[in-house]
């Protein structure tokens, strides 16, 4: 672990999610090549491959993410002569989330029900088995790279204030390099960056806690996925309900700030009451 408040960290930051972008796109083109040159091997036509590729997609996408994933992991920790690397990860164990992150993700799922136009139309196009897929493949797709995030920060620790700076960044760089990699997902909007910057922030919250960004993806962003028709890569079209209206992009922004803007609250008074 290396702490140096400077710029040059910030952009070692950059850096590492950056290859982490590339190796993504590479295991994801390698993957979906391999499978081309089969479907053509049996003599299927395009839009047979491009269907295929649709509907496996969460598949491909874990495999591709879990493998650029392990790839930058060596590199991060390459420098560090750590026998065991994981350990100076995961040594806290898990942590509880606290009552202010509870009032958090019941805060978030309120707003986006009423916003949402607060009831649900059923979908006539509701799969189980997509479904799950849907929800575990969620989980993988945000937290692959915010393991990688985590990662980043607790080898080459910045200040607090500049890792909060640095999640605009990285939410940038999560929805552009997925929007490339997975060029036929229909749901990666701006809502997607949005996510993923609550996520961060989560991690840097408390200083480093992965354990609060995975009770909101298991809680919130999941469920949200694969219940209501927010899946990144395949929108509503197997999930059992969709919202009766869209959210926009400035008040699902509002929707994200509310909680923050609490849990911020909480935290300054809790250290205020600590020095009186």
């Amino acid at each position: 672990m290396r702490r140096r408040d400077d710029s040059k960290y910030m952009l070692m930051h950059i850096f590492y999610f950056s290859l982490f972008a590339v190796f993504n796109w590479i295991c994801h083109t390698i993957i979906i090549s391999i499978i081309a040159y089969f479907h053509f091997f049996l003599g299927h036509r395009l839009t047979i491959i491009d269907d295929w590729i649709f509907e496996n997609a969460w598949s491909i996408s874990t495999l591709s993410k879990v493998l650029a994933g392990a790839l930058i992991f060596k590199f991060i920790t390459v420098k560090f002569s750590r026998r065991y690397p994981f350990r100076e990860l995961f040594g806290k164990g898990i942590i509880s989330p606290s009552r202010e992150v509870l009032v958090m993700i019941t805060l978030l799922l309120t707003f986006f029900f009423l916003y949402g136009g607060g009831n649900l139309d059923p979908m006539d196009s509701y799969n189980l088995k997509h479904n799950i897929s849907s929800f575990y493949g969620v989980i993988f797709f945000y937290g692959v790279e915010i393991f990688i995030v985590y990662s980043i920060n607790v080898y080459y620790q910045l200040s607090y204030k500049k890792q909060l700076s640095m999640i605009p960044i990285y939410a940038l760089l999560f929805i552009g390099h997925n929007k490339v990699t997975y060029f036929y997902a229909e749901g990666l909007t701006i809502l997607i960056f949005f996510n993923f910057a609550i996520l961060c922030f989560l991690i840097f919250w408390e200083r480093l806690n992965w354990t609060l960004p995975v009770f909101l993806m298991l809680l919130y962003i999941s469920p949200a996925a694969s219940l209501l028709g927010l899946d990144p890569i395949w929108s509503d079209r197997f999930s059992a309900f969709a919202l009766k209206a869209n959210i926009s992009a400035p008040v699902y922004l509002g929707i994200n700030l509310v909680p923050i803007i609490y849990l911020i609250y909480k935290k300054k008074s809790e250290e205020i009451s600590q020095l009186s």
